[in-house]
């Protein structure tokens, strides 16, 4: 993997993010749960719910899935595909750079029309993040 991946027994953080999602299965309120999103548990890594949610892990670039999945979000209706060759840089999803659109749709749960739903937001960064 490049030199990228450390091995550690140190995994508190997992757990802390694992808090993370259950407080914001039981938050009433969007604002409070995107606080919780947002909120950093390890200060080393800059780790958080939405940190997982916009970089590119040493396992995304070497699958080649991943590019197939970002490509047809590309052009999906919620993308800018409207050219078929053009540069990963310019390629986006809800308005955000492809590489993200974890974060997009995370985004996206939280600020739908029908209402903020603290269980399927929780799913929604599970789902995306997994």
């Amino acid at each position: 993997l490049g030199g990228e991946y450390v091995p550690t027994t140190d995994v508190g953080y997992i757990t802390d993010l694992t808090e993370l999602l259950d407080a914001i299965e039981q938050s009433t309120d969007s604002s409070k749960g995107l606080e919780f999103y947002k909120k950093v548990t390890d200060l080393a890594s800059s780790t958080s719910l939405e940190h997982l949610s916009t970089v590119r892990t040493p396992h995304e670039r070497a699958n080649p899935l991943s590019s197939i999945l970002k490509y047809a979000l590309y052009r999906s209706d919620n993308g800018n595909g409207n050219e078929i060759h053009v540069s990963r840089d310019g390629m986006e999803f809800l308005d955000k750079p492809i590489d993200s659109y974890g974060d997009s749709i995370v985004i996206a749960e939280f600020n739908k029309r029908s209402g903020y739903n603290p269980v399927l937001t929780a799913e929604t960064i599970r789902a995306t993040n997994v």
